[in-house]
């Protein structure tokens, strides 16, 4: 007795010490799951793209959401790590870790040699154009992920870093609302005034978003990014809202949660409200107890839902439903061109039908050549002063062709259904190059296609990126192109296809999915370990909490984590990783391997 009269005074002792340093240990938690989200700064900067054909000349461009929030996370986990450290050797050089753990230790180890082996080493290091995701966030995501294993002790941890996540939804929320309503915050001079330098403050009625009123971005750089951040909050508000004694602390959850369901509409953004339905589901199978004991908070929050939905109506219900519907609807792409390939001759298939075009041009004279697949030459004839070329075979009719002058080269233009298409031999090697809308001459490919050939604009154009995405992870088995490598991994030189599934002119910098992001840029080894970490979580999380009566605020607030991560999970699967949202997640589910450990353990 006396005996384990001793170990409760040392128990206790420990716990009361835990306390009352926690606060220290918990700032970095803190500051990534409340502030990081909010940070917000101009920055200008060359991306050093413009040596690419794909790539414009500007070298001038303007960041007002990735930048920052990089350096700043990336310094955090620094601190982080030197915690670790401390903690390692003050504990007699020893760290104990849950196995859950390991593969994403692996992940890390295999995101660094990507990096460092790969072809554009610079950019994976430093970040690159509109990602920002070095490797060194990358680690970061395991840094934390060690982190708030080590450092979360007790309760009142658990109590703090819950309040204070609230805090940051909830002005999340109002600003949400703000730009929902179309009241935007950031549009005000006075925000402006924070985030843009002083320098440039005579001109701030010009800084404008690419977002239209009534569209919530929030801090977060992009509406889909606004869809995955509120599908992962809303069933961790949901969940700690039922499982909340405190009746201020359920009406500041009820109030995030009402703010949080209408960003996420106001944001148009399908995956996320997809993600949040099931997620939703998922909260009610596993909080089933809870809610049949209580009915007041089974109505509550059947009221809160209600009043989200009354909301619909002042934020364009129609459009927002046409949109998603226009985005999970599947209708096979037709498109009257169907390849061109720029070699010797210009080779173009239009309508079924393969169109050869070569010329030459001597003394001032053009010689055009045009013959079909059996190599039968194509009359044609010239109308009037325009120099026009009309194909008289009338399988190609609908197709003129132009002598056009781009920089004292002469190329030729071919006009069809509206649409220019210029092309030359006269660079210097004899084969043909395509004009692109860079201004640049480039050859064409016809990129390799996968599962979604054919069906390209589905999920407003992810289908046909997917489908050039899928075949390069067979190139990138063991190690990847490299962290933010994407952006070069891609066949940015699919023209044909950029134009027919809507995204001419656009430099495709990421894959809209998660797993293809970390396939091709760090490994398919990467991606195994990524969702090994995830189904070992998955599963004991599942045993931990599918038959518990939630009895302690550990158990509340690790199902509640844990319903937020399968959210996540499901929303990126058309979204990517991002430093505006990634080290949230990675924050959280790092403090739910903690809980589940301790639980399954039973020391708490």
């Amino acid at each position: 007795m006396k005996s384990n009269l001793s170990n409760k005074g040392k128990n206790k002792h420990y716990n009361k010490s835990a306390t009352s340093s926690s606060a220290i240990h918990l700032f970095p938690i803190i500051f990534i799951i409340t502030i990081l989200p909010l940070i917000i700064r101009f920055y200008e900067y060359n991306p050093k793209l413009s040596q690419y054909p794909w790539f414009s000349d500007i070298t001038e461009f303007i960041d007002t959401f990735l930048y920052y929030k990089q350096i700043f996370f990336i310094i955090t986990c620094a601190i982080m790590l030197l915690a670790i450290i401390y903690k390692f050797f003050s504990n007699n050089r020893k760290l104990q870790f849950s196995a859950i753990l390991y593969p994403m230790f692996i992940y890390g180890l295999l995101a660094f040699l990507s990096t460092l082996f790969s072809k554009h080493p610079s950019y994976g290091f430093g970040g690159s154009f509109e990602q920002f995701e070095s490797v060194f966030v990358l680690l970061g995501y395991v840094i934390v992920l060690a982190y708030t294993f080590l450092y979360i002790r007790t309760e009142n941890d658990l109590k703090k870093i819950n309040h204070y996540f609230l805090i940051g939804i909830i002005i999340l929320g109002i600003l949400g609302l703000s730009q929902a309503f179309g009241h935007d915050l950031l549009r005000t001079n006075l925000m402006k005034k924070l985030y843009v330098p002083s320098a440039t403050w005579k001109n701030l009625d010009s800084i404008t978003f690419n977002f239209p009123l009534k569209t919530a971005f929030l801090t977060l750089y992009n509406p889909n990014y606004v869809g995955v951040y509120t599908a992962f909050v809303i069933p961790i508000l949901i969940s700690l809202l039922i499982t909340e004694k405190n009746i201020k602390y359920k009406i500041a959850y009820a109030l995030a949660l009402l703010c949080m369901i209408i960003t996420l509409i106001s944001s148009g953004s399908a995956a996320g409200l997809l993600s949040a339905i099931i997620a939703v589901f998922a909260t009610v199978i596993i909080f089933r107890k809870k809610l049949f004991q209580n009915k007041k908070i089974a109505i509550g929050i059947t009221l809160i839902f209600s009043a989200a939905v009354l909301c619909l109506f002042f934020l364009k219900f129609d459009t927002i439903k046409s949109a998603v519907n226009g985005k999970i609807s599947l209708v096979k792409s037709t498109s009257d061109i169907s390849d061109i390939k720029t070699a010797n001759d210009l080779e173009l298939t239009y309508k079924g039908n393969k169109l050869l075009l070569n010329y030459t041009y001597d003394n001032s004279q053009i010689n055009l050549t045009l013959k079909d697949s059996k190599n039968n030459t194509l009359p044609f004839h010239t109308e009037g002063a325009s120099n026009q070329m009309q194909i008289d075979d009338e399988r190609y009719k609908d197709i003129i062709v132009t002598p056009v002058n781009y920089n004292n080269v002469l190329c030729m233009n071919l006009i069809i259904n509206g649409k220019d298409w210029v092309f030359t031999n006269q660079t210097g090697d004899g084969t043909f190059y395509y004009l692109n809308t860079k201004g640049k001459f480039d050859k064409m490919a016809n990129a390799e296609s996968a599962i979604f050939t054919g069906y390209e604009k589905f999920a407003t154009g992810r289908g046909y990126i997917w489908s050039r995405s899928i075949p390069l992870l067979k190139n990138n088995i063991i190690l990847g192109g490299g962290a933010d490598s994407f952006v070069f991994e891609f066949p940015q030189n699919d023209y044909l296809n950029y134009y027919n599934s809507g995204f001419e002119g656009q430099t495709l910098t990421k894959p809209h999915s998660l797993y293809l992001q970390v396939g091709i840029q760090t490994g398919v080894l990467s991606l195994i370990a990524l969702l090994v970490f995830y189904i070992m979580y998955f599963i004991s999380s599942i045993r931990l909490y599918f038959k518990c009566n939630f009895d302690s605020y550990w158990e509340k607030t690790g199902a509640a984590y844990f319903l937020g991560s399968i959210s996540y999970m499901i929303a990126c699967i058309s979204n990517d990783s991002t430093v505006t949202v990634a080290p949230v997640f990675w924050t959280i589910i790092g403090i739910g391997v903690a809980i589940n450990y301790k639980l399954s353990k039973g020391s708490v």
